[in-house]
């Protein structure tokens, strides 16, 4: 198709283009090309005649006079009709032998291994080439959209059957009006008892085959498609039987019956009826079997009786292929004598139109023809067999046999009708219904269009030769579900975003469809199923146009004027948009171009297609201006990134020296004070002297000391005394909480925002099918490159960012150290009192434990640690599987540290395991993560000693996570705290108290020397109510039993961090990130308090259902650290946004979580990418990505990173990438940094140029 749309037409829309480098072609893929174009000449060569002319010619309308002939002959060769002028034949057909090899040669030419690659690839290319057409346009295709929808458009059902075109609703209404209006009407003969013929009402025959058509009901109809239906082409052929009589089908289906067929006919003519007044045109298809030479009179007979035509039907005919039934018993019937009684009547018809009337002015209501069967029959599928004429086997011949001899008849036909002003027919047969490929093969040949077609999907190349020819494809998913096909597995979207000349078909009605209207049936399922807008809509029904009979007058007046030269006037018709009509177009005409190109060596080198660059380039063109939700939403995002830079930047100091207030000249001692839950650093004089860590906001002069206000209240009740307010300032400033508050308020709303998300959702999806366009472009030169660099997958770093220390290691080294405590020290006192079933032990031996717990039995399905189905969604479940053998008194022995052992087993347990193997496998690193629980104050001190005193600080393998549960409740209730202060407390004091005395805490100061991050944990899915900024609740006042919520736990972890990491840089320290849990499941505006607050998050599942969200973390590089066997095991199958995450550059990595309850084997991490790698088809670039991220979300120190990575890979792009350390090809990096460039570019353009537009109002104004 040509296009008269002016170029500047599209300078508001979004195109993309793609430049080819040279190495990304192999030599196999030119090999390739040349076959697909050996193949396309071949179908050229049946499509057109010696002469140049079409087979299958337009149709147009005629006058009723036709050019005289009065000295042509007809004559049979071998099956094949022919028209004879001057003793020669009019015109030459591919002979039958020439056909066997073509037909040969195109089967090899698909099933060669580098063809079916080639055009998989294409194939590939086009969808996604196409899912990003519509991505990036989306907003303007819509603006483009008429508000009119698909009811309004003209479309055509191409393929139905006369038989069936009724709904069986209709039919029942039908019968149910005869039987009240012609009872006593003569249907035809009855056979009576004694043997005679007599003639029977309607009435009387019903009452003989006990049908009762006053009670029937659409169960009794008997005809609607069920799933005995399913892969049985001959229940469905019974089901066209109504009631399960033939007779009844007879009498009401059939035009050949005692009445003339006059019940056929009106139920054809109700069908007209819906027609008129709506834009849908039909083509019905009605049956010559091929039994005798008087049927297409019988026919044509039958459609003048009843006036069977209407302006908005054209007739196909289709040949069922029942050779063998017609043959019989007859020995010299031939397949030539078959074709003799299907193509005769229609050549004697057309040389003398005015010895058979009726049957010459049916021809010119007929479209073309339809071969007809069930293709899953088992035939051969390929051979040399004989001629029609010498065809005398009782076999029916297969299916390429068939489309020779059929085309070449109407080939013949079409030829001396065209030379006589006659009109002519198309070939469409039924074809890639079921059955073997071969059939599309052989209809690729010959046939115009074909039915079906869905077959297409197993055969890569030929599905690729189809849409290089745009072949039409008339597919009828409804029936494919019914019959070979579920709707869901149907392949025609497929085939539409890929470009192939496809449209909706009903086929058959009675049995398939529900509403008076089955082609809009088959459109508004077809758009719920697969989400189409308007505009593919569009483009489905004017592919129906294109593919009918009607004439080229009429299909002017449905899709407009010179429609092959399109413009706006028919995008105003058709509803089909200018730049979706382009794309198409476009798109088309450069894949010719393309295998053209690659045919030839010399026409690559010259052409604009490729150029010798290193790799493959996707160039996105944004026009200069965007829409004005577009800018706005842009502006709101660039404000989202400048606050979330500011939570993370914005601890200042204060002050560098500070005045005593009672002593002005006293040198001062910095102390840690909590003030409101949040500790900072103040002169010592700001401390409360009755509790020694909150903040002094009071001085009694009679006490002569500083009361925080809980402690004056408490000293001095009933007691009035002479009072100083105090205002003792932080060293430390901070975001404060309502501000925090608001904020998360506001963002929230932002995320929710219908502009918002809609613009995020396409930029994330336009970044998934760039990745994956640049990937199919580039992946063999991406493994080139990959394989020319000296490090691999297995001597680059990873780092393991979220793994829990205590659930490290595999069952078998717990159950080995629990097995072998028990051999070598059962007499060892492991607790100094033990509460059982009511009892108390006292100086509990190890083996006494086990004996008290009854535990008897000691492999790895008694350990029962490991994750099985029953878990999915139960967390609390989950929790369980921390207890070895069920027991919480062994998880507290051999799990934890702080219990009456001093955690002396699970000391030796990771000493032995998992830090020994780190030392073996060199280029893994690790993050174990312990937990603070906010119980006591001196937790953290405790673990911290056990862990320096056995060895487990080896800072080149791994660095600590400080991990705090949301467990605030369980202590209140038990006791342990009286407010989320205290929670708080018991948890910062002694990090703070580290960094201000390490000399009176070396051993938690050493910890904290090699802690990297703090991290937040709990079950996500629970029920919390929002905090009100205008009513907060500080965490003194916090002192009900119920848990605060996620963003409450973020502020005043991140608050006390902030200050901490400023505290610790002052002092020349390591600081901590911050990489909570953060959407595992649960509330998705979770990921929006992590924004603000935190440096990465671990999981981040939930992340993936809100598209504002997920595109600010991907442009802030916000890493996450997913673990997707842990959520397979916990929240049930596979099914996880890792692979989305990671298209679209998201900073993404791999963890393991809990190795204990989810990985087989004793490499975790190594086992994690496996899975990965299959699971989300990963390529070892994909997996080299994935370790660079994770060693740059890790909180290792920096010149770690750089030794691991390389000392640049803070830098962008190919700048930022060590290849000899990472294992990835520059490309790749350089390639993701095109993306954010050109968005950056984009934003920044739109931005300005906006901003000069309302400059310009402004000044004109």
């Amino acid at each position: 198709m040509n296009s008269s749309i002016d170029s500047t037409f599209f300078n508001d829309y979004v195109y993309f283009t793609i430049t080819r480098a040279y190495s990304s072609i192999s030599k196999e893929d030119r090999i390739a090309a040349k076959n697909i174009q050996q193949a396309i000449l071949l179908r050229k060569k049946y499509l057109k005649f010696s002469d140049g002319s079409e087979v299958y010619p337009p149709h147009h309308h005629l006058s009723n006079q036709v050019n005289n002939d009065n000295h042509s002959l007809l004559k049979m060769n071998d099956g094949v009709f022919q028209i004879i002028q001057n003793n020669e034949a009019i015109m030459s057909i591919v002979e039958y032998k020439q056909y066997l090899l073509d037909y040969k040669t195109l089967l090899n030419l698909c099933e060669s291994n580098s063809v079916k690659n080639f055009a998989e690839q294409r194939l590939n290319e086009l969808s996604r080439k196409f899912r990003l057409h519509c991505l990036l346009n989306s907003q303007k295709s819509k603006s483009q959209t008429s508000v009119e929808d698909i009811h309004t458009i003209s479309k055509i059902d191409t393929h139905i059957h006369a038989a069936a075109c009724m709904t069986e609703s209709q039919l029942l209404k039908f019968l149910k009006e005869k039987n009240k209006s012609s009872k006593s009407e003569f249907v035809g003969y009855y056979t009576t008892d004694s043997g005679e013929k007599e003639l029977e009402t309607l009435e009387h025959m019903c009452k003989r085959l006990g049908v009762n058509l006053e009670e029937f009901t659409l169960n009794q109809l008997g005809v609607r498609a069920g799933i005995e239906f399913f892969n049985r082409f001959d229940v469905f052929n019974a089901s066209y039987k109504i009631a399960g009589e033939d007779l009844l089908r007879t009498v009401f289906l059939k035009s050949e019956n005692y009445m003339h067929g006059k019940y056929f006919a009106e139920l054809i003519h109700n069908v007209f009826d819906i027609l008129n007044g709506t834009p849908t045109h039909l083509e019905l298809r009605l049956s010559i079997y091929g039994r005798s030479l008087d049927e297409w009179e019988k026919l044509a007979e039958w459609i003048d009786r009843w006036d069977l035509r209407h302006p908005q039907n054209k007739w196909m005919i289709q040949f069922p292929r029942i050779f063998h039934v017609c043959k019989g018993n007859k020995e010299e019937y031939t397949f030539e004598t078959y074709m003799n009684n299907l193509f005769k009547p229609l050549f004697d018809a057309s040389l003398y139109p005015e010895k058979y009337p009726q049957l010459a002015e049916f021809l010119s209501t007929v479209s073309g023809f339809d071969s007809v069967d069930d293709e899953s029959a088992l035939e051969q599928t390929v051979g040399n067999l004989p001629s029609a004429n010498e065809w005398k086997s009782k076999e029916n011949p297969p299916y390429f046999y068939y489309m020779y001899y059929t085309y070449a008849n109407i080939a013949s036909l079409n030829y001396y009708r065209k030379q006589r002003g006659m009109n002519t027919f198309d070939f469409r047969p039924h074809c890639g219904e079921s059955g073997h490929i071969h059939h599309l093969a052989a209809a690729y040949l010959t046939a115009k269009g074909i039915n079906h077609g869905i077959r297409l999907e197993a055969s890569p190349a030929l599905q690729y030769l189809y849409y290089l020819s745009q072949i039409g494809l008339a597919v009828s998913p409804l029936s494919n579900h019914n019959l070979f096909l579920e709707y869901g597995k149907s392949p025609f979207n497929d085939f539409f975003m890929r470009g192939l000349n496809v449209s909706l078909s009903s086929d058959d009605p009675l049995q398939f469809h529900r509403t008076q209207t089955p082609l809009m049936e088959e459109y508004a399922i077809a758009q719920q199923t697969w989400n189409y807008i308007t505009g593919d809509m569009a483009e489905i029904a004017y592919n129906s146009v294109l593919q009918s009979g009607f004439t080229e007058e009429e299909k002017e007046s449905m899709l407009g004027e010179n429609y092959h030269n399109f413009s706006e006037k028919n995008s105003n018709k058709t509803r089909l948009t200018l730049i979706r009509k382009n794309y198409r177009d476009t798109s088309l005409k450069l894949e010719r171009d393309y295998i053209e190109i690659l045919s030839d060596e010399k026409k690559m080198k010259e052409s604009h297609i490729f150029s010798d660059i290193p790799y493959s380039i996707i160039d996105v063109v944004y026009p200069e201006n965007g829409m004005e939700e577009e800018i706005d939403v842009i502006r709101k995002l660039e404000f989202w990134l400048d606050v979330r830079e500011k939570y993370l930047t914005y601890c200042a100091k204060l002050r560098t020296t500070r005045n005593s207030f009672f002593h002005p000249n006293a040198q001062t001692t910095e102390v840690i004070a909590l003030n409101q839950g949040i500790f900072n650093v103040y002169n010592e004089e700001a401390i409360c002297e009755n509790d020694h860590y909150h903040l002094a906001e009071i001085y009694c002069q009679e006490c002569g000391k500083r009361f925080c206000i809980k402690c004056y209240k408490k000293t001095h009740k009933g007691i009035y005394h002479s009072l100083l307010q105090l205002n003792c300032k932080p060293t430390f400033d901070i975001i404060d909480d309502e501000q925090f508050f608001w904020d998360y308020k506001a963002l929230k709303k932002f995320c929710q925002s219908g502009p918002a998300r809609t613009f995020c959702f396409r930029q994330m999806h336009v970044r998934s099918e760039l990745f994956q366009l640049y990937h199919l472009l580039n992946e063999k030169s991406e493994d080139i490159e990959q394989t020319a660099l000296k490090t691999d997958f297995e001597q680059i770093t990873k780092v393991d960012t979220h793994v829990h220390a205590n659930r490290s290691f595999h069952p078998t080294d717990l159950l080995e150290i629990i097995q072998r405590k028990l051999e070598k020290e059962p007499t060892r006192i492991v607790r100094k009192e033990l509460e059982l079933n009511g009892k108390i032990y006292y100086d509990v031996t190890l083996q006494q434990l086990f004996d008290l717990l009854e535990i008897k039995q000691f492999n790895i399905h008694s350990l029962n640690v490991q994750a099985d189905p029953s878990l999915i969604s139960r967390f609390d479940l989950w929790l369980n599987k921390y207890y070895p053998f069920g027991q919480l008194k062994l998880k507290e022995l051999f799990l934890t540290i702080n219990n009456d052992i001093h955690g002396e087993y699970l000391c030796e347990l990771l000493k032995s395991t998992v830090f020994e193997r780190l030392k073996v496998l060199e280029t893994i690193k690790t993050e174990y993560r312990f937990n603070c629980s906010g119980m006591e104050l001196n937790e953290m001190e405790d673990w911290a000693n056990q862990i320096v005193e056995y060895g487990l600080i080896e800072p080149d393998n791994n660095s600590y996570v400080i991990c705090i549960p949301r467990i605030y409740s369980r202590w209140k209730e038990e006791g342990y705290i009286n407010n989320f202060s205290e929670f708080l407390r018991n948890i910062f004091k002694p990090c703070f108290e580290a960094t201000l005395h390490p000399e009176q805490h070396p051993n938690l100061a050493k910890f904290l020397s090699n802690c990297g991050a703090f991290d937040c944990a709990s079950e996500e899915l629970l029920h919390e109510e929002e905090i009100d900024p205008r009513n907060i609740i500080t965490p003194d006042e916090w002192n009900i039993d119920e848990n605060p919520p996620y963003e409450y736990y973020l502020y005043y972890l991140y608050a006390n961090i902030t200050v901490l990491n400023g505290f610790r840089k002052e002092k020349k320290l390591n600081t901590f990130d911050f990489r909570p849990h953060c959407g595992q499941a649960g509330d998705r505006m979770h990921g929006a308090a992590a924004f603000l607050t935190a440096n990465s998050i671990t999981h981040g599942v939930m992340i993936d259902g809100q598209n504002t969200l997920q595109y600010l973390y991907i442009l802030a590089q916000i890493g996450i650290s997913s673990s997707p066997i842990q959520q397979a095991a916990l929240y049930g199958g596979v099914v996880d946004p890792f692979r989305k995450m990671f298209e679209r550059g998201m900073r993404i990595c791999l963890s393991t979580d809990t190795p204990l309850h989810t990985h087989i084997t004793k490499e975790p991490l190594t086992e994690e990418y496996s899975s990965a790698m299959k699971n989300f088809q990963l390529t070892q670039t994909d997996l080299a990505e994935i370790a660079r991220n994770s060693v740059i979300i890790s909180s290792f120190p920096q010149e770690y990173k750089e030794k691991w990575i390389g000392k640049d890979y803070k830098l962008p792009g190919i700048a930022g990438n060590d290849s000899s350390k990472t294992s990835i090809p520059d490309m790749r990096l350089e390639f993701r940094q095109r993306i954010i460039d050109n968005e950056i570019r984009t934003f920044e353009k739109w931005l300005k140029n906006s901003n000069n537009v309302i400059r310009e109002k402004a000044d004109f104004n």
